[in-house]
């Protein structure tokens, strides 16, 4: 009988330690891997998007202004014990047309199941929304000298893994017309004409998988600084660029006019955070009247699209200020003006 109590409090033990490690992420449980996307209602998505001139258009050649929202690295979500359709249905909700999902290099090589644990789920759920999603490869960084302060500590070669993480995703998602290929989040301690070249690899990679979806490129100095395009911008003709804007970039509205009727721009990030948040990152500081208001007017009179960042409580800036999805000063302003411009 004490040899029976011993084997049951063990497997208590294993069960119960086996929870706990898949609800914090830990235990990585195989899921299929399937070749490609698949949906019976895939035919009812929203249609591919397609460059003509600076608009961005679908294919019903009805312009298309992409506005949403972040939300982090969806393996953070799930260690978070939030990765359900619920918890995306609250950001569709929230305003907007548009998803970006960030894959953290790190974090994608953390679970080999990645692309289908994830991203096949959320890609499904837009779609069902009537929502696009941006697939943002999240480096910060130069990916050949591995230069950068925020660049992730891994072995793996970054371009290689790049040129792996793109290989497959693209691939995957090929046929799938709510889908964009972000292909690199933001490139900095690079030279206009090192990223012109290694812009190109990227987008290779991806139009040789048989990708034929919207691109969205990147710029130096952390994706702000946009002269590079007019001389050396991507030789791809469905492609649109990127540009962060947080309030320490007092010019944004000069750096933003220089180049907004050549190509079509899309703002991946911006956001600040308001004297209710004890904010870490003093470039965040800002408030609705110094930043927030003049930039999203400025975005809707120019039909500029743009997602915000971040739908969380911890992630700077965050839209909410607990777990109870209580609004910051930030989410307010996003849910009151500016998904209403």
């Amino acid at each position: 009988m004490k040899k029976l109590i011993i084997i049951f409090v063990i497997c208590v033990i294993v069960i119960g330690g086996a929870i706990m490690a898949v609800k914090s992420g830990n235990l990585i449980l195989p899921v299929e891997k399937k070749e490609s996307f698949s949906a019976e209602a895939i035919d009812k998505y929203p249609t591919a998007l397609s460059v003509a001139g600076n608009k961005i258009i679908n294919a019903d050649n009805k312009e298309i202004v992409l506005k949403g929202i972040m939300a982090p690295d969806p393996r953070k979500i799930f260690r978070d014990g939030n990765f359900t359709k619920e918890y995306y249905d609250g950001i569709f909700s929230f305003g907007g047309n548009v998803i970006r999902v960030p894959v953290h290099p790190d974090m994608y090589l953390e679970d080999e199941y990645y692309l289908w644990r994830y991203l096949d789920k959320i890609v499904g759920w837009a779609g069902e929304a009537g929502q696009y999603v941006i697939i943002d490869w999240h480096y910060i960084g130069n990916p050949v000298t591995g230069q950068g302060n925020e660049m992730p500590d891994i072995k793996k070669d970054h371009m290689e893994l790049t040129k792996q993480f793109w290989a497959q995703t693209a691939s995957y998602f090929k046929d799938t017309p709510n889908v964009i290929f972000e292909i690199y989040n933001e490139p900095s301690y690079i030279s206009a004409e090192e990223w012109k070249d290694i812009s190109a690899d990227i987008t290779n990679v991806i139009r040789s998988s048989g990708a034929k979806q919207l691109i969205i490129v990147g710029s130096p100095d952390y994706s702000y600084d946009l002269s590079w395009i007019k001389k050396s911008s991507v030789k791809d003709t469905n492609a649109a660029y990127s540009v962060h804007v947080f309030p320490n970039r007092s010019l944004w509205e000069k750096n933003l006019s220089e180049i907004k009727d050549e190509v079509p721009l899309i703002i991946t990030e911006w956001g600040y955070t308001d004297s209710d948040v004890n904010a870490k990152q003093s470039y965040l500081m800002g408030s609705r009247d110094s930043f927030g208001e003049p930039f999203a007017d400025y975005l809707a009179d120019n039909k500029i699209g743009w997602v915000a960042c971040w739908y969380d409580d911890d992630w700077e800036p965050p839209m909410f200020s607990d777990k109870k999805n209580t609004l910051t000063r930030w989410g307010e302003f996003l849910k009151e003006y500016a998904f209403k411009k």
